[in-house]
């Protein structure tokens, strides 16, 4: 199976990558300028995400406030938290450019404010798969597999209104595992936010679509935590994204792939 193609019509929302490390301070107002002026080729402008996180041990609502580079377009965002560097994207650029992203993060997060290690590595393609839906309703546009007990269902005369199922597997190398998780739904999974904006927004809110979220990572197996550096990054990076194109393309029809993600908006 070919590796994925640049389609038209992609029906990718969402493509981050995210890089964890032990918990560690936020860059300072010094690091964080020189960090801006290094990714300023994608995220020239320094803003703040604020928000609440839930905190298990109180059960309060925690407030917190984390440093994010934003592109001018609001479709590219680096956020250092206390405990990750995370690249999120909604226009994406091929493989070879955001991996070119990724290099230059880590390198600058480590050449200005440097962190003490990679707990995990993190790489995430959300797809949400728009097309009309006939008498074969989504069975026309996906594989039979990734459409559950339907003939069940309508011997039963039940008809399946949304559905999410989830697949986890051991990848070839030791620590790397790949998630998928797929269903029918209306609206939209990832929302558009104040510093991070869709590419495309639903027609409706109750518009169906069809989620291909693959999620490919790596942690290490022995439990070490080795030193942060752009070189393994980048290998653990090629490695994840090695799988995620060619199962795309074996989750969807040839219908799909000619009739809608080929054809020019």
């Amino acid at each position: 199976m070919p590796a994925r193609p640049a389609y038209p019509n992609d029906p990718l929302a969402l493509v981050l990558v995210e890089v964890r490390h032990p918990p560690t301070e936020p860059p300072a107002r010094p690091a964080l300028a020189i960090l801006k002026e290094q990714l300023s080729a994608w995220t020239p402008i320094l803003e703040r995400e604020d928000g609440r996180q839930f905190n298990l041990g109180t059960g309060e609502q925690v407030p917190f406030s984390v440093p994010k580079l934003v592109g001018r377009d609001r479709h590219t965002a680096i956020t250092f938290r206390p405990d990750a560097l995370t690249l999120e994207v909604t226009d994406y650029p091929g493989w070879e450019s955001f991996k070119a992203i990724i290099t230059t993060m880590v390198n600058a997060r480590q050449d200005v404010a440097p962190v003490d290690g990679c707990v995990r590595v993190g790489l995430r393609y959300i797809n949400e798969v728009r097309a009309s839906l006939g008498g074969q309703g989504w069975a026309e546009w996906v594989v039979g597999s990734l459409l559950g007990p339907q003939d069940q269902l309508a011997d039963l005369k039940l008809t399946a209104t949304a559905q999410q199922h989830a697949v986890q597997c051991d990848g070839t190398h030791a620590g790397d595992t790949l998630t998928l998780r797929y269903g029918a739904a209306k609206g939209a999974v990832i929302p558009s936010t104040p510093t991070l904006q869709r590419l495309k927004e639903p027609t409706t809110a109750d518009e169906d679509f069809f989620l291909i979220d693959i999620d490919s990572a790596w942690a290490d197996p022995r439990n070490r935590i080795p030193a942060l550096e752009a070189d393994l990054v980048d290998t653990i990076a090629e490695r994840l994204h090695e799988p995620i194109g060619p199962l795309f393309e074996s989750l969807i029809t040839p219908e799909l792939r000619t009739r809608i993600l080929q054809q020019p908006e």
